[in-house]
């Protein structure tokens, strides 16, 4: 489709059906028949509206990640975290499109942010675990992990997201619960033998908290 083409639906959408709402559905309807151009046209006449800024504004945020759009996706995410800034799927979408742009530490913090406001935002835990692999923040994830880990589960994602982020460290999440002790206060309650055999298992992840400044006892 030809851009006066494109430029003409979104015009009638405006004009013809008369409400934001109506534009909407249009927009919807164009990634229904795969004319994502259209559709991206649509959300961000959409985006305008303040009514209607959240919603265009995430469908925005999925057609550049998920369709390789050209959107400018940094001054959509500046808006809507400006305008929504208690809204997770927000600061979700955000730490998607940055860690596929490699800014990790932006990525690591919009996760957290998600987290924060809706623990049960499952797919923030993946983005907050494998963005603390390439910043070293293994300790602080595990922390968060551990704090949602009573409430969380009996969800299967997030159950997997946990699981697999210990065994990144070749160890079971018991063992690296003695570590911690080791590392907070001396190993108090443990024995010598729970000691080394946790140790002798775990080394890589003593190593890696060692390096998110953590002193060891």
């Amino acid at each position: 489709m030809n851009v006066i083409k494109k430029m003409l639906i979104a015009f009638g959408a405006l004009t013809n059906l008369g409400s934001t709402t109506e534009l909407l559905v249009q927009a919807n309807s164009a990634i229904d028949n795969n004319d994502f151009e259209t559709a991206k046209e649509l959300f961000l006449s959409a985006f305008s509206n303040d009514k209607f800024r959240l919603k265009a504004g995430l469908k925005l945020l999925w057609l550049c990640r998920s369709k390789n759009l050209e959107i400018d996706f940094s001054t959509i995410i500046t808006r809507l975290k400006c305008d929504f800034p208690n809204e997770a799927y927000v600061w979700m979408e955000s730490a998607r499109l940055n860690k596929i742009a490699g800014d990790f530490a932006q990525a690591f913090e919009d996760s957290k942010k998600a987290i924060e406001l809706k623990p049960s935002i499952l797919g923030a835990y993946q983005l907050l675990m494998s963005s603390s692999f390439v910043l070293n923040k293994t300790h602080e994830t595990k922390e968060i992990l551990d704090k949602k880990y009573p409430l969380l589960k009996n969800e299967e994602y997030f159950l997997k997201v946990y699981l697999s982020f210990y065994k990144s460290f070749k160890g079971e999440p018991g063992n690296l619960e003695i570590i911690d002790r080791i590392i907070c206060d001396g190993g108090k309650g443990a024995s010598d033998s729970d000691l080394i055999s946790a140790l002798r298992n775990n080394l890589d992840y003593l190593f890696q908290v060692k390096s998110n400044g953590k002193k060891l006892k």
